[in-house]
Formats: C-alpha cells, sequence, structure tokens
C-alpha cells in the first residue's frame, strides 16, 4: 500500500509539472504552436508508421507540376512503387486525365483541399468546406473517396484536425521532407532522404524537376537499406 501511494504521488508531480511545462511553452511559442506538440504527442496528426516495419510511404502533394506527373509514374512503374497522392480538388477538376492515370496506375489517392489553402487561418466552416469540396470533386473525376488528408503547406491547427475528423478523414504530415520545392538541387533532396530516413518514414515530396532526377536514386537507397516502399494506407496498418 504504501508502495502504491508513493507511486500515485509519483505520478501526481509528473502530470502537475507536464502541464506546468506545456504552460510555459504556451507563453513562449503561441497557442498554435503548442497545440502543435500536443498534437504530435497524442498521435493527431500522423507523422509517421510504426518504427517496428522495415517500410517507408512515398507521398506526393499535387496542386501543380503536370509535366512531372506523367515521368515520375514511369520511374515509379519501373522501380514498382506504389505512392500516395495527395490530389487538391481544383486539380482534379482541371487534370482529370492525369489523375486517372495516376489512379490507374494503382496509387493511393489522398486529399489535399480544395484550392491549397492556409488552413489554419480559415474558420471551422471553411475547413469543412476545402476538405468535402475536395473530397467531392475527387470522387466525381475518379470514383475514390479519400480519407486521408494533407493540409497545404503543412499547415494547420484544432479546427482544421476537427474539421478532417468529422468528416471521416485521418490528417497526414510527414516525418522526412525533401524540401524539393526550394529548388537547391538533387544532391539536396537525396541528401536529406539518406539523413533522414527511418523505419516508418512517411516522406513528402512534389512533382518537380529535381524530383523526377532524385526519384530513382531514392529509391535505391530505400531498397539498399533494407526497406520497402508502401501507401500510408498501408504503413499506417
Amino acid at each position: 500500500m504504501k508502495i502504491l501511494k508513493a507511486s500515485l504521488k509519483k505520478i501526481g508531480v509528473i502530470n502537475v509539472l507536464i502541464v506546468l511545462l506545456l504552460a510555459i511553452a504556451w507563453v513562449l511559442i503561441g497557442i498554435n504552436d503548442t497545440m502543435d506538440v500536443i498534437n504530435a504527442i497524442s498521435g493527431n496528426p500522423i507523422y509517421k508508421g510504426s518504427a517496428d516495419k522495415r517500410e517507408v510511404a512515398l507521398t506526393i502533394n499535387v496542386v501543380w507540376g503536370d509535366e512531372y506527373i506523367e515521368p515520375m509514374l514511369d520511374i515509379l512503374a519501373k522501380e514498382n512503387v506504389k505512392a500516395t497522392f495527395f490530389i487538391g480538388g481544383k486539380w482534379a477538376e482541371d487534370s482529370t486525365e492525369l489523375l486517372m492515370k495516376i489512379v490507374n496506375a494503382g496509387h493511393e489517392i489522398g486529399n489535399h483541399g480544395y484550392s491549397h489553402e492556409h488552413m489554419s487561418k480559415l474558420s471551422y466552416e471553411k475547413n469543412v468546406e476545402q476538405i468535402k469540396k475536395s473530397a467531392d470533386a475527387i470522387f466525381n473525376k475518379c470514383g475514390i473517396a479519400p480519407i486521408l488528408f494533407a493540409p497545404p503547406y503543412g499547415e494547420f491547427n484544432d479546427t482544421t484536425l476537427k474539421a478532417a475528423s468529422d468528416l471521416g478523414c485521418t490528417t497526414i504530415m510527414w516525418s522526412v521532407d525533401t524540401i524539393d520545392w526550394r529548388g537547391d538541387g538533387v544532391n539536396a533532396i537525396i541528401g536529406r532522404i539518406k539523413k533522414n530516413c527511418h523505419d516508418g518514414a512517411i516522406i513528402l515530396a512534389h512533382p518537380t524537376a529535381d524530383t523526377i532526377k532524385a526519384l530513382p536514386e531514392i529509391i535505391s537507397f530505400v531498397k539498399e537499406s533494407g526497406r520497402s516502399f508502401t501507401t500510408v494506407g498501408e504503413l499506417l496498418k
């Protein structure tokens, strides 16, 4: 009984310390950043899969870069790699033929919002509108109802998470960022993968010229490391 009381007392002290640390963080870095920390700890959104799996998931956010989609699909097909493409709803409407090529190649389709808005700056109603409008556009064009949602710019807050959850979506982030949109070269992209890749990683990329050039070496590195590629949906199982 004494041991139990001591343990409970210790747990109580730890909880108080956690609350104090979060309160300090709230003051120092702001409400939204503090909530990001809390959400990361609670597993919402999801940043990575289980480290027990020697697998990684490649995600491609698509709202531009049409000219690089087919070359990317050719590389993925040649290497027998399936990726998760997070599609912007307006892009789905404007580039339906390319969307169908992604679908027909057997890749997983996710939701990237309708018009690439800064979701953390929107009301709950506007968050819902962006996610639902995109989901409807994707479904109308290819018959797939996406349940994975990647917020544009990687920006979200509790309102975004609630809107996605209320619509039956799981919010997905990433644990390894190629930062391929920056344009600092193929070697920089490959270097980030080699430095940061891990079991259960969710790798973020976009359809860019540098990504196309880096992709074969990225795939080779992952495979040579003893890991395999899967989709986000499979990784989370």
